[in-house]
């Protein structure tokens, strides 16, 4: 039997008013699990950071944190995002990610972009 690929989702949006933020969760919730559904890749867990700017340092960011020590005990294949910036905005830190997860067998995909990173 063909191993399923194992998704976790992040969605990210900077503003803390909850309508906003709401309706922005909602919609990069559904692209990322419509691009997997598409892709046959299984969503295992996602994460919300809500009122996080995509500016703010690696180690302020506890939802990634919790992605890396989750892809350390191999609980899934793929990080999926709807675009590149839910991530980070910086290209220092957006590398430092990326690098982190492929170290641990996880490549990264954007709904927008596509294939982010190779393992």
């Amino acid at each position: 039997m063909e191993k399923s690929i194992r998704v976790w989702c992040l969605l990210r949006v900077a503003s803390a008013l909850q309508s906003d933020a709401e309706a922005a969760i909602a919609r990069q919730r559904e692209s990322c699990r419509e691009f997997a559904d598409r892709q046959g890749w299984e969503v295992v867990g996602e994460s919300c950071e809500v009122g996080v700017s995509g500016n703010t340092a690696l180690v302020n960011r506890d939802k990634l944190i919790t992605i890396v020590e989750n892809a350390e005990r191999r609980k899934f294949d793929v990080l999926l995002v709807s675009n590149v910036t839910r991530m980070s905005r910086n290209a220092v830190d957006f590398i430092s990610i990326v690098d982190a997860l492929a170290q641990r067998g996880v490549c990264v995909w954007s709904v927008s972009e596509g294939q982010l990173s190779r393992v």
